[in-house]
Formats: structure tokens, sequence, C-alpha cells
């Protein structure tokens, strides 16, 4: 009987070998390197894998879009701001000429209401009544363009109106963009931070810019952070020098002035202010 023998027998025999790496193996490490040399990058809500030494560029050209776009918002806001502006411009220019026209009409009509008509009719009645004709043309003129000048009020009224509510849209919509946690409750705190700033109320209801509310809430998170870090200090030195509580009292434990409201911390500090004069 005879023995088959292995067609590769060097080649099966190293398979065996324990340290020879197989061709599957050199695939995989092959798999692991190409996958070091990559990294993950978000474009538009998707992600996707590029070589890594690209990742800068791509991060360079997002960057660039992102500040193209930017850009170019500014630019239409410009531009629709310069054409509200040249619109509200030329709206002013018609009022000062409806406002001049009225002025010579109510002079002119103000003449003719001098006049002793039945006396004027007597005496010259062909002159009369051509001066009564102008009279009552100038009274017609004159409420033609009072009429005109108080419609031209309105609409300039009501776009400023328009406006108004279209920049406080847009300027809630970027508070809320860039701003964390921006809400009602939010704004209302700021509003009260402003009043103890010395704004009145007016002041700050009539504020339209958001960057003027960034700059409030910036100013308004350092001084809360310094309040809450003084407050701290505080909470420490009375809790370290606080009396022996006495057995039966009703006591109750101090609150954390960190927790308090702009008004509270403002009402707790002026207390604490107060009994150290004492």
């Amino acid at each position: 009987m005879e023995t088959e023998t292995p067609t590769n027998p060097v080649e099966d025999a190293d398979a065996c070998l324990p340290g020879v790496e197989t061709e599957a193996d050199g695939a995989d490490d092959l798999r692991e390197t190409l996958e070091d040399l990559e990294t993950e990058i978000e474009h538009d809500g998707q992600v996707y894998r590029v070589p890594q030494a690209l990742k800068g560029a791509f991060l360079r050209h997002a960057d660039y879009t992102r500040k193209t776009q930017e850009v170019a918002e500014q630019r239409r806001a410009l531009e629709t701001e310069r054409r509200a502006a040249a619109e509200r411009a030329e709206l002013e220019r018609a009022h000062a000429a409806d406002y001049g026209r009225l002025a010579a009409l109510d002079a002119a009509v103000a003449d003719y209401e001098d006049y002793d008509w039945d006396l004027w009719f007597r005496q010259n009645p062909e002159q009369a009544q051509a001066d009564w004709a102008r009279f009552q043309q100038a009274q017609g003129l004159r409420a033609e363009v009072g009429a005109q000048l108080h419609a031209r009020q309105r609409f300039s009224t009501l776009e400023a109106q328009r406006d108004h509510a279209t920049r406080l849209e847009q300027g809630h919509a970027e508070l809320a963009r860039d701003i964390e946690d921006w809400s009602p409750a939010l704004a209302r705190e700021l509003a009260v931070f402003g009043q103890s700033l010395g704004f009145s109320a007016e002041e700050l209801n009539a504020v339209v810019d958001p960057r003027a509310v960034k700059v409030l809430h910036a100013a308004w998170r350092g001084a809360k952070a310094l309040r809450q870090e003084t407050a701290g200090r505080e909470l420490e030195r009375a809790q370290a020098f606080r009396p022996v509580r006495q057995v039966g009292g009703a006591a109750s434990a101090p609150r954390d002035p960190a927790r308090m409201s702009t008004a509270e911390w403002m009402r707790w500090r002026s207390e604490q202010t107060r009994r150290k004069a004492r």
C-alpha cells in the first residue's frame, strides 16, 4: 500500500509552524494599517472616512465655507439695511415735501378765512367769485395733502413696527443659537441684572441688538460666578463660627447663597453688610 505525500510539504509545514505569518494574517495587518491612516470627519450631517493626511485640508475647507457663508449673510443683512435706509430717506423727503405744501396751503386758507365774504361779494362780485373759487381749491388741496401725509405716516409706523418685530425675531433666534439655555426666564433675569446696573426698564425694553444682550449676558455670568464664589466663602465663614444650637430651640439651617436668585442674593448681601457695620 502506497503512502500519499503532500504536494507542497514545505508550505504545509510552514502553515502549521508558530510565528509564521499567513496570507490572511498579512491582509488583516494591511487593513489595520490602512484604518490607522484614516480618520472620520462629519460633513452636512454625514460621517466619512478620509485619509488622515487630508483631515486638515477638509477642516480648513469646511472652515472657509463656514466663513464664506457668514460673510454672505452679513452682506445680505447690510444690503437689506441699506435698502431700508434708502426707503426711509425717500419717505422722509416725501414727508418734508408734504409738510411744506401743507404749511403753504394752511397759510393760503388762513388768508381767505379773514375775508368778509358778504361785503366782498357786494363790493366786487366778479373778483369775490374768483377769490372764493381759489379759497375752495386751497381747502380741497389742504385736505388732500393732509390725507396723503396721514397715510404716509401710518405706512411709516406700520413699517417701523414690522421692522422692529423682524429684528426682534432675528435677535431671539441668534440669542437662542449662541446662548445656552436661552429662555424667557433667563431674559427676565438679565433684565433684573441690567436694572441693578442702573438701566431703566424702558432702556432695556428698547434693546433690539442681540450683541448688546450678549454683552449683558457675559457680565451677568461673570457677576454670578463672583457672587457664588463670595457666597461660598461667606457660608464657610458663617459655618465655622456658627453658635452652638440650644436644646429645644427652634432654628433653621442657613440657605445657600449660591442657590439664591439675583434679587434674593442682593437682599442677603445687603443684610450681611449691615450686620458687619454694627
